[in-house]
């Protein structure tokens, strides 16, 4: 197996130990100095201590020791494991001393495993298996097993996944190490972990910052500037281990200096998060909790821990909360997640359903790798390696995976990397999204206090959402192809009440499911809605056009406010009444029919009038094209059916020629504002004729 956190400064002592007894060819460099290196590799500060060796080396630059010191320090702080191979190498070929040769060989075998040598590794092992005293059967053994490993990896990687990595932009990822990503559920906000430079200006003893938590919004469709939070906590590490759904509740794990470490919280409050706070004693111990992960309804916190009850080193644990608000007693997750080995990272996907989490388990391809459970019938089913090469020949860690399914956020040291580990997205081309949606907004109303969103469907419960009563900002999940029945509402406003229902074939790669709505302004008691004032907000959300953003009614796709003025209704049996909509002549362009409309030209777009009527016909009546037709009622109480958006008014004319061959004969063109219809544009005048559908 590969050398783990909990090993590595047990090793390193017993690597140095054998050097410092072994007769050392004293060339131009003094004892001092060497004293320092090794001084700096007990303290596996490899970045300062590859300076000294490298010192020391100008001056005996064959000496086997100084050069096999210089691969240990690239094999932990350079992504290009070639180097650390080039200085193992080296040394192997500068030295016959027996021991120093064993080590050689072991991290040589290592670094070819990386590199995926896999046959180089294998050979590596035979040699050193040969230097070893048949009597030591436990190295013996050890060998043995790295090599069925580094076999298992071979065949692993040879049937690769289909997955793309996207390395984060400079704003996230630094010459440092950047790790442990987690995104809201609308993927809006992206917290992660750092050992760069900070408020904090002091270094650890590994030679690098401690780490710090930091945050960056989105801004289009891409990460903006990163910003330190907690910047008036307490020195030491302090690193962020998961986020709520909602982004309001955050785990952190903080290091007591002694070699444990215990699972923190905090709260989003008054636009600020409060002091991290211990968690209580069912879940921290007198061991090691590191990483945590809290479910989407904030009722059960997955986290790993190396108390001695477990089924080997760290084993993941969970804790339920009870109905007076504090955290039960832990609970091994068992033999389906936890082995004799370590599990890590727990990560519980937003369903609730899916729980990832890292292990270095006979079943890695390298050091710490990302492995998958899911629920069958309320316990976790077996656990499988997601694959290569989401998984890699190193350590991966910290993989928390976005409400889609298709893609993850993820820490990796890849050649093309920047610092010690860097935070990509990586997505897995071979599978489908999850057939939800997140619905994400925000309520604007003066009065936000005990404000929430009642969601119900058929064949299911109410569920109640709490809206953010300092923000008015909401989120929720819905199942794609359903219908729902949401209510939002605000103490002293006028309940809006609305119907959702998105088609799978709204998700792209560029919205991933998420929609989100132009924020919602609650009115006063008594004070009717529009239909405009529920929309989405077409800004990056990969729709080919205007006229592909889910609309009022239609029969795939709705969105629409029942008690809304223009409100969807059954039409009645009697003939549909006639309505002409012609140009009127007058000194003001923009008015039409007696109306006055007050135009935006940076908001104006152009549509197709279909028919227009004093009683209304649902959208259903236009057949194949009702998913793309709206209805909006006039000022005058006049329904008028629109087709599409244009940019241009080229563009709309083509359609509404292309509309007139297909039967309506009546179209013409028009400008809209704000969802309101402005001037006709059309020149000839436009009689009225029975539509003929198509």
């Amino acid at each position: 197996m590969f050398i783990n956190n909990g090993m590595k400064r047990n090793i390193i002592k017993l690597i140095l130990a054998f050097l410092i007894i072994i007769p050392l060819s004293v060339k131009g460099y003094t004892v001092k100095n060497r004293h320092v290196a090794d001084s700096l590799m007990m303290s596996q500060n490899y970045k300062d201590a590859s300076i000294k060796v490298q010192g020391l080396l100008s001056d005996d630059p064959k000496n086997a020791e100084l050069n096999f010191m210089l691969g240990i320090c690239y094999f932990h702080t350079n992504n290009d494991i070639n180097k650390a191979i080039s200085q193992f190498e080296k040394s192997s070929k500068l030295t016959r001393r027996h021991k120093l040769l064993i080590e050689i060989r072991d991290y040589l075998a290592k670094s070819y495993h990386i590199n995926k040598e896999f046959d180089k590794a294998i050979i590596m092992y035979q040699k050193e298996m040969m230097l070893i005293n048949p009597s030591n059967r436990r190295r013996l053994e050890e060998i043995s097993t790295k090599m069925e490993h580094t076999n298992y990896a071979k065949s692993v990687c040879a049937r690769p996944v289909k997955a793309s990595f996207k390395l984060l932009n400079n704003n996230i990822n630094s010459e440092y190490g950047d790790y442990s990503p987690y995104v809201t559920a609308d993927e809006h906000y992206l917290f992660f972990t750092s050992r760069r430079k900070n408020t904090c200006d002091l270094k650890a003893m590994d030679g690098y910052y401690y780490e710090r938590i930091y945050v960056s919004e989105k801004v289009g469709n891409d990460w903006g500037e990163a910003k330190e939070l907690f910047q008036t906590i307490e020195r030491g590490h302090w690193a962020v281990t998961s986020l709520s759904f909602d982004g309001k509740t955050m785990l952190l794990y903080k290091d007591d200096y002694k070699g444990n470490g215990d699972i923190y919280i905090s709260y989003f409050r008054d636009n600020n998060w409060t002091e991290p706070l211990k968690m209580d004693d069912c879940i921290n111990s007198n061991y090691t909790e590191r990483q945590a992960t809290i479910s989407s309804d904030g009722k059960r916190i997955y986290f790993s821990s190396n108390r001695p009850d477990g089924k080997g080193g760290f084993d993941i644990y969970y804790s339920n909360i009870g109905e007076d608000g504090d955290w039960g007693e832990a609970i091994n997750a068992g033999d389906a997640i936890n082995t004799e080995y370590d599990e890590k990272s727990p990560f519980i996907h937003p369903n609730n359903k899916v729980l990832y989490f890292s292990s270095n388990n006979e079943y890695s391809i390298g050091g710490f790798d990302i492995f998958k459970s899911e629920l069958q019938n309320g316990a976790w089913g077996n656990s499988f390696n997601v694959g290569f090469p989401i998984n890699s020949t190193r350590d991966d860690l910290f993989y928390s995976v976005t409400m889609d399914g298709r893609r993850a956020y993820i820490s990796a040291r890849r050649p093309e990397g920047q610092g010690l580990n860097d935070i990509y997205m990586v997505t897995r081309n071979d599978k489908e999204a999850n057939e939800q949606f997140v619905v994400s907004g925000v309520i604007k109303s003066s009065n936000l206090a005990n404000s929430k969103i009642s969601i119900r469907a058929r064949r299911e419960g109410v569920r109640e959402v709490k809206v953010n009563p300092e923000d008015g900002r909401f989120m929720f999940v819905i199942d794609s192809g359903k219908e729902y029945n949401i209510d939002f509402e605000a103490e002293g406003k006028e309940i809006m009440y609305t119907k959702m229902m998105f088609p799978y074939k709204y998700y792209n790669d560029v919205n991933h499911g998420v929609m989100t709505l132009n924020p919602i302004r609650l009115n006063d008691k008594a004070v009717k809605y529009y239909s405009t004032d529920l929309s989405i907000d077409s800004s990056y959300m990969g729709f080919e056009d205007s006229s592909s953003i889910p609309v009022v009614g239609g029969d795939k796709a709705v969105l629409y406010i029942i008690n809304a003025i223009n409100k969807v209704i059954e039409p009645e049996d009697e003939p549909v009444s006639k309505v002409v909509d012609k140009p009127v002549v007058t000194e003001d362009p923009n008015v039409v029919n007696d109306v006055i409309i007050e135009s935006n030209t940076d908001d104006v777009m152009y549509v197709i009038q279909l028919l227009a009527v004093r009683k209304q016909k649902l959208v259903s009546y236009f057949g194949k094209y009702a998913d793309y037709v709206e209805c909006v009622q006039g000022e005058d109480g006049i329904y008028r059916y629109l087709y599409k958006q244009y940019s241009t008014v080229k563009l709309a004319e083509k359609s509404m020629r292309l509309m007139r061959r297909r039967g309506y004969k009546d179209a013409f063109v028009r400008e809209i504002s704000n969802g309101i219809p402005g001037r006709i544009l059309t020149n000839e005048e436009i009689p009225f004729n029975d539509i003929k559908k198509p």
